[in-house]
């Protein structure tokens, strides 16, 4: 008998698909070889098998993998996993009509995969009417009242019914499993972004039953993690309505996704980890942005009346994600302070070579910070010396030694600007009160603790720990994309 109740069970195999090619790099047909071999090892292991009993994968895995231009993002192709899905089958006596739809999330290598961050993740700005579960179908109407999601849910939704696996389609192979007339159940579930993905992909899969479930022999549940808003408030109504009593919607309360892009929520960020981390300027300035991005449209999210878990604010969060994530979590930072200059700067679509270069100049001033911060982390966590902190500051301790520090940066970045704008209006003095060194700082262990809280603490909730150590030692170290 498993070690692990069903509900585990189908927690590690939604969250695996988060894990199985994230920060890998290669072609798509690498990343799909390497998912395929990674999947049927990890399900084949004799402690995987102690933990969750026999599975086996019944479709894909699949790999899509971006290949054109992004908008006006100068990337001409992604190098990692844009999104992974795979359907698995539990073998166990008591479960033996479980399925498990898995969608992967945002692939943190961030240089490598821009797509499903700045596309399926941020397209927010612009909607589609759910259309019966098909968006992509609908047109650019942005005036129509109705059940909208975000036009980057919709790209995402419709990339994932459009992939084959052995030459099937999903709704092609769940049509012909159906068929049989046997009772089964089936969950879709992910996390992140894998979290909006799965639930949306669920609410379409209700929609077309007429055509995959005719005689209504499947029982279509969700199970998603970690995830945020993905259409307006009708939308969300809808989705309670059709699946709220059929989703298990996990949330823990310190992880900034769940907050994304609900403007009552987005408000609840600047504090999220006050006392330990307490706004400043740049961390204002980066919520700003989610407001801004939102276009003033009314998402919603989805399963509200479900409460949310807490394990608590980790003071070493960022020496927790050093090993695993940390590589890939510099480059946002980047893009959030240059982004929340020019948004306070009312420079809304300012040249990409000037935003590189302004990212640019601020990176050593980040890669600073960062070392100060690896040399001590635990005083930025205990709420006295924060206390002492500030205390030091309101006496003028640090304020000469650092103006004098950042005074070079801003010199360089307002001779920049003056290249491409006349008037800088408060530019140097808002880069002044903000390329603090303290405040880069905070904002550094600001999303330290949110990755930490992200990708960490859902194991944690549901004590699957020991499942994604066997994954990481055992399969993703030893299985790899051979040169």
């Amino acid at each position: 008998m498993p070690q692990y109740d069903i509900e585990q069970q189908k927690f590690a195999m939604g969250f695996t698909a988060q894990l199985l090619v994230m920060s890998e790099i290669g072609d798509q047909g690498k990343l799909q070889d390497l998912a395929t071999k990674r999947l049927q090892a990890l399900l084949s292991h004799e402690s995987i098998k102690e933990l969750i009993g026999e599975w086996e994968v019944v479709w894909g895995p699949v790999i899509y993998q971006h290949d054109s231009r992004i908008l006006d993002i100068p990337f001409t192709r992604s190098q990692g996993a844009d999104n992974c899905m795979y359907m698995v089958k539990c073998n166990n006596p008591d479960h033996s009509d479980q399925y498990v739809i898995a969608v992967a999330g945002t692939n943190l290598a961030f240089e490598e995969s821009q797509f499903d961050t700045f596309v399926e993740a941020f397209s927010i700005s612009k909607t589609r009417l759910w259309n019966q579960g098909q968006p992509w179908e609908s047109p650019d109407d942005q005036t129509s009242e109705g059940k909208r999601i975000s036009l980057g849910i919709s790209k995402g939704l419709n990339i994932l019914f459009n992939t084959q696996s052995n030459g099937k389609l999903l709704l092609e192979y769940l049509r012909e499993l159906t068929s049989s007339n046997a009772s089964l159940s089936i969950t879709s579930s992910g996390h992140s972004l894998g979290c909006a993905l799965s639930s949306t992909l669920a609410l379409s899969l209700s929609d077309q039953q007429a055509y995959w479930n005719p005689n209504g022999n499947a029982n279509l549940s969700v199970f998603s993690f970690g995830g945020f808003t993905t259409g307006n408030e009708e939308w969300a109504n809808y989705y309670n309505e059709q699946l709220g009593g059929k989703t298990k919607f996990l949330w823990n309360e310190l992880d900034i996704a769940h907050y994304w892009f609900q403007s009552d929520l987005l408000k609840k960020l600047p504090t999220l980890y006050s006392p330990y981390i307490e706004p400043n300027p740049l961390i204002y300035g980066v919520n700003y942005i989610y407001q801004k991005m939102r276009n003033d449209i009314d998402y919603q999210q989805i399963c509200q009346d479900q409460k949310s878990f807490c394990v608590g604010y980790n003071p070493d969060a960022i020496e927790v994600i050093k090993s695993d994530i940390y590589p890939w979590f510099f480059p946002p930072l980047h893009i959030s302070i240059t982004s929340w200059l020019f948004q306070h700067l009312e420079y809304d679509a300012p040249p990409q070579e000037l935003s590189n270069k302004v990212a640019e100049i601020v990176d050593p001033l980040i890669e600073a910070c960062k070392g100060e911060i690896q040399s001590d982390t635990r005083k930025h966590g205990n709420f006295w010396e924060n206390i002492l902190n500030k205390l030091r500051r309101i006496l003028g301790f640090y304020q000469k030694t650092t103006k004098t520090e950042v005074k070079l940066y801003i010199e360089k970045i307002t001779a920049e600007l003056l290249k491409y704008k006349s008037d800088l209006g408060r530019a140097e003095q808002l880069l002044g009160e903000s390329l603090v060194g303290d405040n880069i700082k905070s904002l550094i262990l600001y999303y330290a603790q949110w990755l930490y809280q992200h990708m960490y603490n859902y194991q944690k909730h549901m004590g699957v720990d020991g499942f994604f150590e066997i994954f990481v030692k055992d399969i993703k170290e030893k299985i790899v994309i051979r040169k």
